[in-house]
């Protein structure tokens, strides 16, 4: 979200001659005092750059960049176009004028308050995922990200002693390129930043990471596709507070069993932050060999290994029966409602720390046993010395930015009566006719877009592992085993005749189990839903909801 935007000229002018409240507006009132002490000392020191720089005003720079799945703000962005490629930089300002510690990977140890630290290159990395991930998805082709640290305080001997900076402020961490500058270094940086976008053309790349945003939320396959480190995720402020805790106690000296719980509504991201903290074990010396993510459906398990690395990918849970006691051995367990209670008790017997992803809601099967409380009941009795802790994701990342369609989903089963423009993109329909008809006009008007059709009864039959990425077909309608890890654009969920649902005003099917399934449904689709329902009882109350 632009907090503020300007050519180097307005900018030059504002910072000059006008006070912060005035240039950030609503933000301002918003911000701590130690924000806006940074501002007043950092803001500045960037200032006197700009004023040796050359820059033409088709450059757009951004001040306190804002996402919407992160609380922290980007310092500077700063954008143009150059031979027709879009360039990027990002720039974080610190005042430091020391460093705790230099990495083994040459990277900047600092403290980011009083009561935590963290790594340079880490901070300006995330924000690179954060439009790495949109150009990913977008197939976007002409883009240069450049990541930049101002440290405009800092003179440290150790980065003399350790050659952390090289020619041309070359700063190389884990064999990724930076540019570092540090105090005093005004001409060298304006210098650089004159070269980067000399001639430059005015950018879009913004406007249309936001528009692109607002077309849909995070999907869960963009965000892990083929990736081999969990410093190439992106993480909401959430998650990461979360894996941040979880690593910590994996990796304390504490010898105890170790049990973490991850819970969330459907589109909060469990699946995302679970392979963040798989990423992470896997590439560590100590975990590395002794690591397995796993889960129990066969269908979720071939669809989203069809997109990830070897040595990289799902295990059936199954096999964690077979696995040998190792003091080192670290089970994570994504769509845990999903498992046995064997298959969870052997992993906690067998492992060092065993991490399960769990939404009951989405229990979908009469077998499904699993239960969080006997998960806890089983861990605490077994062994009352281990550490046990629970977390819960809140933010919808998957319907980022449509909210009102997953508010109205969710009135669906509750006493709410939710007023939505134009119903969310939920469609309600009682007859065939209408409802292909529906489909077909908007997959004429739109292109890509990937609508698959369920139903909420059992079906043996089976599609190809790879039948999530076909073309919408209307005769292919998938057993309701296809839907865990799934994300679609839309989703088609037909509804049978005498389906028995409760006397009340809103969903509840006497079978709870297909309350679950409906409720699943729903929530595999970014942009919009088409209900097909053939019961006139069931019909009524999702057309008092819709029409509110």
């Amino acid at each position: 979200m632009v907090k503020y935007k300007a050519n180097v000229s307005k900018l030059i002018n504002d910072i000059g001659w006008k006070n912060f409240s005035t240039i950030f507006g609503e933000l301002f009132y918003e911000a701590q005092k130690g924000e806006m002490k940074s501002w007043d000392v950092s803001l500045k020191e960037f200032w006197k750059v700009l004023l040796l720089t050359n820059l033409n005003d088709n450059v757009d720079i951004y001040l306190e960049y804002t996402f919407d799945f992160a609380s922290s703000r980007c310092d500077v962005i700063i954008t143009g176009k150059i031979n027709g490629v879009d360039k990027i930089m990002i720039i974080e300002l610190k005042q430091h004028s020391r460093v705790i510690d230099i990495t083994n990977k040459n990277d900047l140890l600092i403290y980011k308050s009083s009561k935590s630290s963290g790594t340079l290159s880490n901070q300006i990395k995330r924000y690179i995922n954060f439009f790495q991930a949109f150009i990913e998805i977008n197939n976007i082709k002409n883009t240069n990200i450049i990541g930049v640290g101002f440290l405009h305080d800092m003179w440290d001997i150790k980065l003399e002693e350790k050659k952390v900076i090289e020619d041309n402020n070359d700063w190389i961490v884990d064999n990724l390129k930076f540019k570092l500058f540090i105090k005093n270094q005004y001409i060298e940086f304006a210098n650089y930043i004159t070269e980067e976008f000399k001639n430059a053309e005015n950018s879009n790349f913004i406007d249309d990471f936001e528009k692109s945003l607002s077309i849909r939320g995070i999907k869960t396959i963009d965000v892990i596709k083929n990736k081999i480190s969990d410093k190439e995720l992106i993480l909401t402020d959430q998650q990461k507070l979360f894996s941040d805790d979880i690593k910590y106690n994996i990796n304390s000296k504490n010898a105890e069993k170790k049990l973490f719980i991850i819970e969330g509504n459907a589109g909060t991201g469990k699946t995302i932050l679970i392979y963040s903290l798989y990423l992470y074990l896997r590439n560590s010396s100590k975990f590395n060999n002794s690591t397995h993510i796993m889960a129990r459906n066969s269908t979720f398990i071939r669809n989203i290994n069809s997109f990830l690395n070897d040595g990289y990918k799902f295990k059936q849970s199954s096999s964690v029966v077979k696995r040998k006691t190792d003091n080192n051995q670290v089970i994570l367990f994504d769509e845990g409602q999903r498992l046995t209670m064997e298959q969870i008790i052997k992993a906690i017997d067998n492992s060092k720390a065993i991490i399960i992803c769990i939404d009951e809601k989405q229990k979908i099967n009469y077998t499904d046993e699993v239960r969080k409380k006997l998960i806890i009941d089983y861990f605490k009795a077994k062994y009352p010395k281990g550490i046990h802790k629970s977390y819960l994701l809140e933010n919808s990342i998957r319907f980022l930015n449509n909210r009102n369609y997953i508010k109205l989903v969710y009135s669906f089963f509750n006493n709410d009566f939710i007023h939505c423009e134009e119903n969310a993109n939920i469609y309600l329909y009682n007859n065939q006719s209408q409802l292909h008809q529906k489909i077909i006009e908007l997959n004429n008007n739109s292109e890509n877009l990937m609508i698959k059709s369920f139903k909420l009864d059992d079906d043996a039959k089976k599609y190809s592992y790879n039948w999530i990425n076909s073309s919408y077909k209307m005769n292919e309608i998938a057993s309701i085993y296809y839907v865990h890890g799934l994300e679609v654009d839309y989703v088609v969920i037909y509804i049978p005749k005498y389906i028995e649902v409760k006397d009340k005003n809103y969903v509840e099917f006497v079978d709870s189990i297909k309350t679950n399934r409906f409720l699943t449904l729903l929530t595999r689709a970014l942009k919009g839903a088409f209900i097909y329902c053939e019961d006139e009882k069931l019909y009524n109350i999702l057309y008092k909801k819709l029409n509110y």
